[in-house]
């Protein structure tokens, strides 16, 4: 008889909030030789220990994500280490997701697929609804966006960005949904903008210092923060975020230098996992305290990651 899952006694509600408290569920990616992931890995912050999780029924590179009433969305993707792969079936339109609060949570169920095959894409989730929104379909970039409804399982078409965009950050503050530079297919952006879900309408905000392509981004305490990505010469280590008087502002910079990363917030402070470091892809992840304002290594994933997607269970 197999084992049973340490998932398998939980409930719902508060039984999922104390078993994953402190939790970083990180995605897929790839690794070097055209080797792209299905594999899952956690890290339990309170230990520094990073554990297999529940593996995904896909390999997903490029892919977004993000939490809804205990549920785990990922969705898009690659299966190619290219970017640039202009095949658009190494590039995914499905769904999947992985419900915490369940006995059966160490499996990924699939959700109905987006209407558009989309890698580099940005996804959010505000007042129960999951947006998935730009990317890249293997000769394309989108602008274009569209709405998960979960209790119908249907995706329908949101109003589009202003700017096509991929390999973009994506974070959401006061009921708003940000989309941080990215690639328009012809050059780097620094360009940024916002929708506003209530308004159902997306309007342009202040540009970052520098043009970043896979960049890493995260809202702490209210504050957005931005890490990393390659601005068309060089792969950065270094972070701005958008102060108080509207405008980015220069704060200490990574450890090392990293685009196609993927960054949560934990415990009040930002973790940074994986990504390319201009010669390979890495495993290392570091994490900022803005309370001492510098950045620390902490506990290596166990595999290098390039392009992963993650989320945190707070």
């Amino acid at each position: 008889m197999a084992a049973a899952s340490p998932l398998a006694a939980l409930g719902g509600g508060n039984d999922v909030e104390l078993a994953f408290h402190g939790k970083i569920f990180v995605m897929g990616g790839g690794a070097e030789s055209d080797h792209v992931f299905n594999t899952v890995e956690v890290l339990d912050i309170a230990s520094g220990v990073w554990s297999d999780g529940p593996t995904m029924s896909v390999p997903r590179m490029s892919a977004s994500s993000c939490i809804l009433d205990d549920k785990v969305f990922v969705m898009g993707g690659s299966t190619s280490l290219m970017a640039g792969d202009p095949n658009a079936q190494t590039r995914h339109c499905t769904v999947e997701m992985l419900d915490l609060s369940i006995g059966d949570a160490q499996h990924w169920v699939p959700c109905a697929s987006m209407a558009a095959v989309r890698s580099g894409l940005g996804a959010a989730e505000v007042a129960g609804f999951v947006y998935a929104f730009g990317g890249f379909n293997g000769t394309a970039v989108f602008e274009s966006m569209e709405r998960y409804e979960p209790q119908a399982d249907k995706w329908l078409p949101a109003p589009s960005m202003q700017t096509k965009r991929f390999a973009f950050a994506t974070v959401t503050k006061s009921g708003k949904i940000y989309a941080i530079g990215g690639g328009d297919g012809v050059g780097v952006l620094n360009k940024v903008e916002c929708f506003d879900v209530v308004g159902s309408q997306w309007e342009s905000c202040a540009p970052m210092g520098t043009q970043r392509l896979g960049v890493c981004a995260v809202n702490l305490g209210g504050t957005i923060y931005v890490m990393g990505g390659y601005d068309g010469e060089n792969h950065l280590q270094t972070v701005e975020r958008l102060g108080e008087s509207g405008t980015w502002e220069m704060v200490s910079p990574m450890q090392c230098k990293r685009s196609s990363a993927s960054a949560v917030v934990c415990g009040g402070c930002i973790y940074v996992c994986g990504g390319y470091n201009g010669d390979s892809r890495i495993e290392s992840v570091e994490k900022y305290s803005p309370l001492a304002g510098s950045w620390e290594s902490v506990p290596s994933m166990k595999c290098k990651r390039g392009g992963p997607t993650a989320v945190q269970m707070t």
